[in-house]
């Protein structure tokens, strides 16, 4: 009988017999995954990607651009973000802006013009040129005709009590009635006269009122503060579809498009990441593409500056400009699949990634690692930093009901959640896994590899910790064991691991039918 076996198959079968034996011994060292320490170096963090960790690091210290290249869920996210808060710690201090971004009238009224300002300098500026229109308002004085007016009121007294007394009298003297004749007809015309001076103040008054809204153009030359370091601190926009709009900025519309009321444009305008963000994450560059605004962007890193323009339309704002230009010296992090990378070779001859090149690196993320005892270790790494942060979501989640109901009211709700009861001891908190139930943890990442690798794709991985944490809790364990990460791993079944499952069960099946028929 031949043996179709070499001795590299005996060599594997020995060792795949072995590898159980062979995993619990690298990680001997704990029982479960409260012994185990979180690094405190951010991009430590992301476990496995040693050359993407290594490239990221020095990129970082020449301040370079970081081009991540992967399948999703291989950390380019977690990188990124730790990429940030790596350079916030080393250089944050003097990558982010410590001016204003001021915006001033121009030569005409489609015009404005920029200007980096001093934070403090500038609101004391802009706050004593809004005191002194004011103060101006104030002291103009109202127009008034009272003296004129008492004055009238009182000769038309006298001549009403003049009139009185000459009829009282015109009843013995009847030619005292001539004398009640010409007083009265000075009373009236005291009256009228009256009347046109109350006429004439009200007019001169009304003009008065149009003389205070003519300090709308002086107020409209108050200059616009369109960015305050002290507010914006973040170091890093993350933007998912780039385009003019929030890679640049641009004018919003005027509401007030017609006579004195219209708003000038550098009310109107608005920045981009370009202008006040350092590092600009772009979280898939395929959108980038899809947006046409590859063009704009190459040219903005190759010059670190641009005019900020109105939109491409006939609407509002579409002739507004900037006559000088904005700083845009930005550290680019962008993210991409393998069929995005063939899009930008393409994309004006791979202009794009000579860019990154230039000033940085193109990283390529593992899909999967060797199964060294190094990387072993950071599995147990990343189950603890997730059981962190389901600990986190239950308190971001429950945290209130659980400071004013306690437990017993958390697993009240959580019974009309779930639709059935509890038990009495059920407890929302975390739970440590056992070394068994990490070890789980690592064959399943084997399994979704090949070659004797790990699976450097850890998204999916969350959910069933996630999963394994609740069945654990449902039971009241100490730990979360080993099958309570086998029930998870059966709730998140793939795909293609539930339609090889299926097709499984039917060759069975076919195998019963077709010993039943022999």
């Amino acid at each position: 009988m031949n043996n179709e076996y070499n001795e590299n198959d005996y060599r594997w079968v020995k060792e795949l017999m072995n590898y159980p034996k062979t995993l619990n011994m690298r990680l001997d060292f704990f029982d479960d995954t409260s012994e185990i320490d979180i690094p405190d170096d951010p991009i430590e963090k992301v476990i496995f990607q040693k050359k993407a960790k290594k490239a990221i690091r020095k990129i970082a210290q020449n301040k370079g651009h970081i081009l991540m290249v992967g399948r999703p869920g291989t950390g380019k996210s977690m990188l990124a973000n730790m990429f940030k808060n790596v350079l916030d710690k080393s250089l944050g201090d003097y990558l982010r802006p410590v001016s204003s971004i001021v915006a001033c009238p121009g030569k005409d009224k489609n015009h404005i013009r920029f200007s980096y300002e001093n934070p403090e300098k500038i609101d004391k500026e802009i706050a004593s040129l809004r005191k002194g229109i004011e103060e101006a308002k104030v002291n103009m004085d109202d127009f008034s005709l009272a003296d004129q007016i008492n004055s009238v009121k009182k000769v038309r007294r006298w001549l009403l009590g003049i009139s009185a007394v000459s009829a009282i009298c015109g009843i013995f003297f009847p030619i005292a009635f001539i004398f009640t004749g010409l007083t009265g007809m000075g009373s009236i015309f005291m009256y009228i006269q009256e009347n046109n001076h109350k006429v004439q103040e009200r007019i001169q008054n009304e003009n008065h009122d149009a003389e205070k809204k003519s300090f709308k153009p002086f107020e409209d030359m108050i200059p616009e503060v369109l960015y305050d370091p002290r507010k914006e601190t973040d170091l890093m926009a993350r933007i998912s579809e780039p385009n003019a709009r929030n890679m640049k900025g641009g004018f919003r519309h005027d509401p007030y498009q017609s006579s004195s009321l219209h708003t000038p444009p550098h009310k109107r305008a608005f920045l981009g990441a370009h202008a006040k963000s350092p590092i600009i994450y772009i979280d898939e560059l395929k959108t980038l593409i899809k947006a046409g605004y590859m063009s704009d962007l190459l040219e903005i890193m190759q010059n670190k500056k641009y005019i900020l323009e109105g939109g491409n339309n006939m609407g509002s704002g579409a002739a507004d400009r900037s006559e000088n230009y904005l700083s845009a010296d930005n550290l680019i992090i962008a993210c991409c699949n393998h069929d995005t990378l063939e899009q930008l070779q393409q994309e004006g001859d791979g202009a794009f990634l000579s860019r990154i090149e230039d000033k940085g690196e193109i990283i390529h993320m593992e899909s999967a690692v060797p199964e060294t005892l190094e990387n072993t270790l950071q599995v147990a790494q990343y189950v603890k930093q997730e059981i962190i942060n389901f600990s986190e979501e239950i308190k971001n989640t429950w945290g209130k009901i659980i400071e004013q109901e306690g437990y017993k009211g958390v697993r009240k709700r959580s019974e009309h959640l779930f639709g059935r009861p509890l038990p009495k001891d059920y407890k929302l908190e975390s739970k440590e896994f056992s070394r068994n139930s990490v070890l789980e943890i690592i064959k399943e990442l084997r399994c979704r590899s090949f070659d004797g690798k790990l699976t450097s794709i850890l998204r999916p991985i969350n959910g069933i910790i996630k999963t394994a944490e609740y069945e654990a809790i449902f039971e009241s364990s100490q730990f979360v064991e080993p099958h309570h990460v086998r029930l998870a791993l059966k709730e998140h079944l793939s795909i293609e691991g539930g339609m090889a499952q299926e097709i499984i069960s039917h060759k069975k099946d076919l195998k019963k039918i077709y010993c039943l028929n022999d």
